[in-house]
């Protein structure tokens, strides 16, 4: 008989932090004039999670049942890339602060995608296209449509 995974254990620890998470949601203050809870949105994502957790968990238990052997873990050097994005993620948040959101994501969405992305001239084109296109979207609509203000930073603070 196989044991669980390491994948199953991981799922069953997050079906419980899950499960707090969810609880939690019960604690939060009720806003006067709002026509929606403030919880929903966070239920949301954490129902979201839960529902992946139970996916991966009932993948464990169907390959146990059906006897299929899992593979041998990857060793670390194979989560070399993950750990770089991790750490681009890490000091994007560490300076929008003085860069500003506009600037920060610009070079954020860009250089992971040099870092996951082919690294020729034409891709560099590509990659600076898209990270324009898709943070100054997403700058335009939440400045102009949503009205909502984001980190302007110090660089362009005048």
């Amino acid at each position: 008989m196989r044991r669980f995974s390491t994948d199953a254990i991981i799922a069953l620890v997050l079906l419980v932090v899950c499960a707090e998470l969810y609880r939690e949601t019960f604690n939060f203050r009720a806003v006067a004039f709002a026509t929606m809870s403030p919880a929903v949105w966070p239920r949301f994502v954490i129902l979201l999670l839960a529902a992946f957790c139970v996916a991966l968990l009932g993948k464990e238990v169907f390959a146990i049942a059906g006897g299929v052997q899992g593979g041998r873990a990857a060793p670390p050097i194979s989560h070399r890339t993950a750990a770089i994005c991790f750490g681009l993620f890490a000091i994007f948040l560490i300076v929008t602060p003085w860069l500003g959101m506009l600037i920060a994501g610009l070079l954020y969405v860009f250089i992971m995608q040099e870092v996951l992305g082919p690294r020729d001239i034409k891709s560099r084109f590509v990659h600076l296209a898209i990270a324009a296109v898709s943070v100054g979207g997403m700058w335009a609509v939440f400045t102009f449509a949503l009205r909502v203000i984001l980190p302007q930073g110090e660089l362009l603070r005048m």
